[in-house]
């Protein structure tokens, strides 16, 4: 019987995400706007640190790439746990996002007190780089 409740709410979520072709020709598709792609030349397997400021910066950059991929991948096990009513499972996508949560926390804090970053919005989704090529790094 679960199984069934699971496979019934699985199937309607996946119909729901389906537009209905009356609603398809009624509301056209404004043009994707398409927004760079936040980088760091961290990201460059060249990059060599000369400075503790762009060691910082370094570790936030992978301590904010993990925290995506954390927070994606919790997401999508979320939504299975609640469907299957697993908490277990709920409960270690929730651990795992905190760690990596605070993982980034500390590497930003850290980042920031060097002044290698500035965080314009408050938050990691807008973050200027204050690293000077050939003075904290080289590539």
């Amino acid at each position: 019987m679960r199984m069934k409740t699971t496979a019934l709410l699985l199937a309607g979520l996946l119909l729901s995400a389906l537009p209905l072709r009356a609603q398809e020709a009624a509301t056209p598709q404004p043009a994707p706007v398409e927004r760079p792609k936040p980088t760091c030349p961290c990201d460059s397997s060249n990059f060599k640190p000369l400075t503790d400021k762009a060691r910082a910066v370094e570790a936030y950059w992978d301590a904010r790439r993990k925290y995506n991929v954390a927070s994606t991948i919790a997401g999508t096990v979320a939504i299975f746990a609640l469907l299957s009513q697993d908490r277990k499972t709920l409960h270690e996508a929730q651990e795992s996002l905190n760690a990596a949560s605070s993982e980034l926390a500390v590497a930003r804090a850290k980042a920031l007190s060097l002044k290698g970053i500035k965080v314009v919005d408050g938050d990691d989704k807008t973050v200027e780089l204050l690293l000077v090529k050939d003075v904290d790094y080289t590539l």
